[in-house]
């Protein structure tokens, strides 16, 4: 198999190395407080279109929280984890 059918393939398919790699890189940029670059690492994850791991939805609102985005932190945690449909 060729290296651009690799390619290819590997984009076909869902990258769960990839959503584990973003995951370990955002968690690591909260660890050091860098709030910003754990926003970008969490975004590209969304935009991605690969399934988010389960704890994601609750530390992008740490991240939306920390970075003094309240309501987006809210209004994302609730989204997400459906507690927003619960309520009503």
């Amino acid at each position: 198999m060729s290296l651009s059918s690799w390619d290819t393939l590997a984009q076909s398919g869902p990258n769960l190395g990839q959503t584990d790699r973003w995951m370990k890189g955002a968690l690591a940029a909260i660890e050091r407080k860098d709030y910003q670059t754990a926003n970008s690492i969490f975004r590209n994850l969304i935009d991605s279109g690969l399934p988010l791991p389960d704890e994601m939805p609750y530390y992008f609102s740490e991240t939306l929280f920390e970075l003094g985005q309240y309501d987006n932190s809210s209004n994302f945690f609730k989204q997400i984890s459906g507690i927003d449909r619960i309520q009503r």
